[in-house]
């Protein structure tokens, strides 16, 4: 659960997170059964992780991408199981996997605008969000979501150069029907705003 409310003058956002879901996470972090994760009674004060759940409440506010947000919340909440927990679960190796990794990118490219959640992408290779995640970044450079708007990026920009190189051979004016430039402008807001954050936390580490 997450929202917005009004304290001392200002708004602030807030997650309620599930005891079981941290609980999950941490337990997909270090492979094995963990307790539940403790925390200090004081403020956390963590720049790095307060960005990280930042992004992830904007994603799941706009809703526009599930994928998206899900991959940036299991990321905000493993940093702070992994860096702020009184015991801390150590993190299990993952071999490469080039099978599981190609169906992943199969499933993110079968349909571009049907939405994907990273529990369902998980499913398909038997892993669990965290792990998926993970494996996927590690091994392509990009995590799920961002690669997807990536095949979004390049497949739109096909059709464009498709459509202009047919029109201009008939003697038409290029003009790109309403749904087409919809799905690249959410496609490109999608990443645009991913990559912001990303500048922003470069930009706030070298200051």
């Amino acid at each position: 659960m997450y929202g917005r409310r009004m304290r001392a003058g200002a708004i602030a956002s807030f997650f309620y997170l599930p005891a079981p879901f941290v609980e999950n996470l941490a337990r997909d972090m270090s492979g094995r059964t963990e307790s539940s994760p403790w925390f200090p009674d004081e403020i956390i004060r963590d720049p790095d992780l307060a960005r990280r759940l930042v992004l992830a409440h904007r994603l799941l506010e706009g809703g526009a991408d599930p994928l998206a947000a899900e991959v940036a919340l299991v990321d905000a909440v493993t940093t702070l199981v992994g860096q702020h927990a009184l015991e801390r679960p150590g993190i299990a190796p993952l071999a490469p996997d080039a099978h599981r990794v190609a169906t992943m990118k199969s499933r993110l490219a079968d349909d571009l605008l049907e939405p994907i959640t990273l529990a369902g992408l998980a499913r398909t290779v038997g892993l669990s969000t965290f792990h998926a995640a993970r494996l996927f970044t590690r091994e392509t450079g990009l995590a799920p979501h961002a690669w997807r708007n990536q095949m979004r990026i390049v497949r739109a920009a096909g059709v464009a150069h498709g459509r202009i190189r047919h029109r201009c051979r008939g003697g038409q004016r290029l003009h790109r029907p309403e749904p087409f430039q919809a799905r690249v402008r959410r496609a490109a807001g999608a990443l645009a705003l991913i990559h912001r954050f990303r500048r922003r936390e470069a930009q706030e580490r070298t200051s």
